[in-house]
């Protein structure tokens, strides 16, 4: 029993002696100047961080503004009332369908034509008939053999061929 009281009395004693070195180091370090210094530091840190990232979020939203404006002005262009704008007009039968050709029309349809400043209800008197206008006569339009225009014939006009 007595070599048993030995030891433990020096293992109290050598457990005692490393927790007042352990504390001792601590207490070292727990200084309250390198605490203050460590603070200085770690807050420097922080702002260079804080400054570094806002200036990396500047930079992003200036690159997105910019791209989110060369987007916005390829769809104003490319938009149909760009086209509109440009002397164009639309026309729709009366279900709101767009209609694309003259030989979908049918007489008397109702229609709605729209422009760049509004729209306005049309009828159709009647039916297209090909795509060649009545007015053009046969011999306008065609070419000599160097490819120049003919003049009309010698007619009611009153202005013959010049050749």
């Amino acid at each position: 029993f007595d070599i048993l009281e030995q030891r433990l009395s020096q293992a109290l004693l050598t457990n005692t002696h490393a927790l007042k070195t352990r504390a001792m180091r601590a207490s070292s370090r727990l200084n309250p100047a390198n605490l203050r210094q460590r603070i200085t530091h770690e807050h420097q840190r922080t702002q260079t961080t804080f400054a570094r990232l806002n200036r990396a979020l500047h930079t992003s939203i200036v690159a997105h503004r910019a791209t989110l404006d060369s987007q916005s002005k390829l769809l104003n262009s490319l938009g149909y009332r760009n086209v509109l704008s440009r002397g164009y007009a639309i026309v729709r039968n009366g279900k709101g369908q767009m209609i694309r050709q003259a030989s979908a029309v049918s007489a008397n349809e109702v229609m709605d034509i729209e422009f760049a400043d509004g729209h306005i209800p049309a009828t159709a008197s009647a039916r297209a008939h090909g795509n060649t206008p009545s007015s053009q006569s046969p011999s306008a339009g065609t070419r000599t053999k160097s490819g120049k225009p003919r003049g009309k014939a010698t007619g009611s006009s009153g202005q013959g061929s010049l050749f």
